[in-house]
């Protein structure tokens, strides 16, 4: 179990199991199912599920669905993403700014 940011916690069943996120309470919120995530910043954490990147809130919804190469945290309403060799920033809906 990792640090909690946002009142959630990465944690993993098993030390090379697949991660997701537990409250306070200890109730998974996001069940393990991500190869990788992020800590939450701004409401948002990366996740990472068969090669590419996307979002989970903190309510436990996939708000941005995996179909990035690479992701950065939020910060100021933007996140840095890479896809197909391009990088660019979205906002906490998904919405592209190329």
């Amino acid at each position: 179990v990792r640090d909690f940011s946002c009142g959630l916690a990465a944690f993993q069943e098993t030390t090379d199991g697949p991660w997701g996120f537990l409250d306070r309470q200890l109730h998974t919120v996001v069940p393990p199912r991500y190869s990788e995530v992020g800590d939450f910043c701004q409401g948002l954490a990366a996740v990472q599920y068969a090669q590419s990147y996307g979002f989970v809130n903190t309510q436990g919804h996939e708000v941005i669905p995996p179909r990035y190469s690479s992701v950065g945290s939020f910060e100021n309403g933007l996140a840095l993403c890479k896809q197909e060799g391009s990088a660019f920033f979205i906002d906490a809906q998904g919405r592209e700014y190329r």
